[in-house]
């Protein structure tokens, strides 16, 4: 038959498969609201559980608080010793230095899950817009998807007009008898 003809029936005809999926997958989320909801439930939550183990009362926050009590242990033993024995003096020093740290980066461990506290408020407050947001999104996939099947149906049916020119040319170039 013609040259045209099977590899339009091939690879456009897969290639409008695929198509006809993604449109598909895509429309469904455009119309199914309930998927951003889902979507935004997972990241409140997911960010809720992480802000919660960083919490003043958190078990994380009471692991620090017992390493700062065993330096400010290890500091008061190094200062006692001190009192008898000037090398320990640089051991002194050394404790107070790591206590400071921690109790500094303690304090900014909180500060900072406060912060992210105060933006997953102002997140929870805005979630119907967000949501809409969300859809809008999947509305655009849907857009572009429907696009894209068009710009396939008119490369098959371009292809599908070449065979059929292709199969009348070589018709008239069969000689009658």
């Amino acid at each position: 038959m013609s040259k045209g003809f099977p590899s339009c029936r091939g690879k456009s005809a897969n290639s409008l498969n695929e198509r006809r999926n993604r449109l598909s997958e895509a429309i469904q989320k455009a119309t199914n609201p309930e998927l951003a909801k889902q979507a935004l439930d997972e990241l409140i939550n997911s960010a809720t559980s992480g802000l919660d183990a960083f919490g003043e009362k958190s078990e994380i926050m009471q692991q620090v608080d017992g390493l700062i009590r065993t330096i400010e242990a290890s500091r008061d033993n190094a200062q006692t010793q001190a009192k008898t024995e000037p090398a320990w003096r640089d051991r002194v020093n050394y404790w107070k230095a790591k206590g400071e740290i921690f109790r500094e980066l303690r304090q900014r461990l909180l500060g900072e899950a406060d912060k992210a506290k105060l933006s997953l408020v102002k997140l929870t407050k805005q979630r119907k817009l967000i949501e809409d947001m969300i859809a809008g999104e999947n509305v655009e996939k849907a857009q572009k998807e429907m696009e894209g099947a068009l710009d396939d149906l008119k490369a098959m049916g371009k292809a599908l007009d070449d065979a059929v020119n292709d199969a009348q040319q070589q018709e008239k170039s069969v000689p009658v008898y």
